[in-house]
Parts: C-alpha cells; structure tokens; sequence
C-alpha cells in the first residue's frame, strides 16, 4: 500500500490543525449546539465524528445539527459502514487501514494534514512507528527517504535505537530509482532479522545494539 500526502495545495503549511472528535453516542442535540457555539470561538478547523462502536443511528441528525450551527466541516470518522452518513462533508477511512484490510488499497492521494495521520496511523500495521520507513517524492527532482518516526535524540550515542526503519528506507530508495533486485534483498533481510533474531522492536529492548542489527540486516542478504 502506498500512501501518498502534499499533492494537493492546501492551507496546512505546518500549521497545527486542530480537530475535535465527536462520540455520536454521547451527544445529544442540545450538547452538540453548545460544542458548535464552542467550537466556532474556539477556531476549530474539523469535527471528526465517530469512534463508538455503539451506534445508535442518530448519527444523520447529529450531523446537521453540527451543520446548521457552524461552518466546520465535518470528517467521518467511521468505526464500520453503519457509520457512514451522506451529509458529511467527507469520510477519513483510518479504520479500514488501521490493521482489517490494508490490502483493498494500492495507492491512496490525500493532502498533507490527512496524510501525516494515515502513514502514522498504517506504520502500526507493520510493527509500529520505530520500523516504518517513508519516502518523500518528488517526481521532478531529488527525493528523501526516512523512517516514519523521524529523529529520537534522547537516543544519541547510546547505540540502542532500532536501525530497521532507516535501513527500509534505504531499500524504498533503491526501489525508486529501479534497483528493485537489491531492495528485494534488504526488506527479504529486514524480514529474517525480524522473525528469527531481534526479541522486540522497541529501542533497548532489541537484545542487540543499534550496530549488531544493522551488521545482522548485512549478515543476512
């Protein structure tokens, strides 16, 4: 699955975006008027609507009134398909690559604050943040490749960190410019070190140091 983020233009910029998740469950009409007046002051940029599995199929109503009583638009955030409403102004399918079917997507385009959360979100699926590599393309010049989680510098010097992500990395970059032969390797090697050597993913508990993996990925291709 490839997620791609920052092909359209919008007024992220770095900005913080700041959402707001609305439980349908616990919301009832009078509450959710106030959280709009609230909300509204309060500069609020999305209401993300979902996360209960306990439905009550309110949820279309629950909508409008966000609607009716501010101009936030209102983000799906659905738990299954009995969560999806048509008066929404759009669905963030997190859950459906969260860890049940990442295989129904190749390639998912989104923009730069709603891709920053799907490649957190999708670097659980395969171990978690600290061996989730990305690339950053650009098609029409020089790219960057790098680990999901980017810099731990409470970490420097100690030779504990987990070098798995930046090493996936490394074999996305020679996927990129057609060395799919030695990326083949590299990931084949990650999988080997994962599966018969390391005894956790996490950085320290590894049971061996930073070194020892990295020579461990090489020792393997």
């Amino acid at each position: 699955m490839t997620l791609l983020n920052n092909l359209t233009k919008d007024a992220y910029g770095g900005k913080k975006r700041f959402a707001v998740l609305v439980d349908p469950d616990k919301s009832g009409t009078a509450s959710l008027k106030k959280l709009a007046a609230i909300a509204g002051k309060a500069g609020v940029d999305y209401f993300f609507f979902g996360g209960s599995l306990l439905m009550r199929g309110k949820g279309e109503e629950q909508i409008s009134v966000l609607r009716d009583y501010s101009d936030i638009p209102v983000i799906l955030f659905p738990g299954s398909s009995l969560q999806v409403f048509p008066n929404a102004h759009g669905i963030l399918l997190l859950s459906l690559i969260s860890g049940r079917n990442p295989e129904w997507f190749d390639v998912i385009v989104t923009d730069n604050m709603f891709g920053d959360i799907i490649t957190d979100l999708a670097a659980m699926i395969q171990g978690g943040m600290g061996i989730a590599a990305g690339g950053n393309i650009n098609p029409e010049g020089v790219s960057m490749f790098e680990p999901i989680g980017g810099s731990a510098p409470k970490y420097t010097g100690k030779n504990v960190i987990n070098p798995l992500a930046a090493i996936g990395a490394g074999a996305m970059l020679l996927r990129e410019i057609g060395e799919e032969k030695a990326a083949g390797a590299i990931e084949s090697s990650i999988r080997t070190v994962v599966t018969t050597k390391i005894q956790d993913l996490a950085a320290g508990k590894m049971g061996y140091s930073t070194t020892e993996v990295g020579d461990l990925v090489v020792k393997h291709l």
